[in-house]
């Protein structure tokens, strides 16, 4: 479901092959799901709020919630705009993928190694 159906597909490239702005599209499709977005948004972290009861205001624990949904999102858009057809179903798990490998992975292993004393460049103490 990452653009509609199968019929909004060739309208899709039909509008492109005539000169119509992939960037465009996207952005156009980002202001129209950002109000599905943001309820989803809120909506999920209504019951996360109240299941882990923080001592946080909601007005400050939703914003981190909604920025990342709106990046995540809007990548899943972008990574299926250029990809073809066949391939279009793939834009979500490719964003989320590439999220988890330079945000996660890469972060904690850093740390990780931070904790554990060790470094990258092989450091000798000279006395």
């Amino acid at each position: 479901r990452t653009f509609g159906t199968a019929q909004d597909m060739p309208i899709m490239w039909r509008e492109f092959s005539h000169g119509m702005s992939r960037l465009a599209f996207f952005m156009a499709r980002m202001i129209v799901d950002t109000l599905d977005i943001t309820i989803m948004t809120i909506f999920f972290a209504a019951v996360y709020f109240v299941v882990t009861a923080p001592d946080l205001h909601f007005r400050i624990y939703i914003w981190p919630y909604i920025l990342v949904s709106y990046v995540s999102s809007g990548w899943g858009y972008a990574i299926s705009c250029w990809l073809p057809y066949d391939l279009n179903t793939l834009g979500p798990f490719v964003s989320a993928l590439l999220s988890f490998v330079f945000g996660v992975v890469v972060g904690t292993a850093l740390r990780g190694l931070a904790f554990l004393g060790l470094t990258l460049v092989n450091q000798s103490k000279q006395v």
